[in-house]
């Protein structure tokens, strides 16, 4: 079964306990739990013996999680730790190797996972990014390169814009202005790309994190997600 569920921000309870909602499902190995951003066990710049703070907190989700963990990169991760991963080839797509059971979905990519295709495109803007420190709690890196747009629209043309399922961090801008917010003009790039994108495509649904809501727009062809854990409705 694959689940996808919002920001966690490095808090354990998040998925131990989802938050402490009554219909947590009993993740099992061969189930897969999608992150929309924000993952942020990952984060720490600071370390004992060489060993980074949260690294206690992968090595706990590695042993005693049952379930995959794949998650899109948001706006709070430590880019540059998230460079150092190992790099593999893993449901058709390529990923960062956490740990054996977690796995960075990368910018632009395009997984294979239950016979259902998957588009994925991380990263947003920090609107606290003024109240944070390049390099210990915030990095550049939380929006695309040209390069990583590129690769997405080589993606996206290779595969006729046709896709199961779309996975990001922030959303269409249409969307921001479904969920009564205001956009920024910081991230006008990346929004006005998955306002395009939201047209142009072909797909059954778009899950998105970011804005610390659930929420269903467009007749849930659209799902915000924070705190729930929505299981895929065709996965097995």
């Amino acid at each position: 079964m694959i689940y996808i569920t919002g920001d966690t921000h490095g808090e354990l309870h998040a998925l131990t306990e989802n938050r402490h909602l009554p219909d947590k499902p009993a993740f099992t190995a061969q189930d897969k739990l999608i992150v929309c951003g924000d993952f942020g066990f990952v984060f720490e710049v600071r370390r004992t013996n060489e060993r980074y703070w949260d690294d206690d907190k992968l090595d706990y989700l590695e042993q005693f999680f049952p379930a995959e963990i794949l998650f899109v990169s948001g706006n709070h991760e430590n880019f540059d730790r998230l460079a150092t991963y190992p790099q593999e080839e893993r449901c058709g797509g390529t990923v960062r190797r956490i740990r054996k059971n977690i796995f960075l979905l990368q910018r632009g990519e395009v997984y294979v996972m239950e016979g259902k295709k998957f588009f994925t495109f991380g990263g947003a803007y920090s609107i606290d990014k003024a109240w944070r420190t390049p390099g210990k709690s915030w990095w550049p890196q939380e929006l695309p390169s040209p390069e990583e747009y590129r690769h997405a629209s080589e993606n996206l043309q290779r595969h006729d814009n046709t896709f199961d399922y779309i996975i990001t961090h922030t959303c269409p801008e249409r969307a921001i202005y479904w969920m009564k917010k205001s956009p920024d003009r910081h991230d006008a790039e990346l929004t006005g790309f998955l306002d395009w994108l939201y047209t142009t495509a072909h797909f059954r649904q778009w899950y998105f994190g970011h804005w610390h809501i659930d929420e269903s727009l467009d007749d849930g062809k659209l799902i915000a997600c924070y705190e729930k854990i929505y299981p895929l409705p065709d996965s097995a």
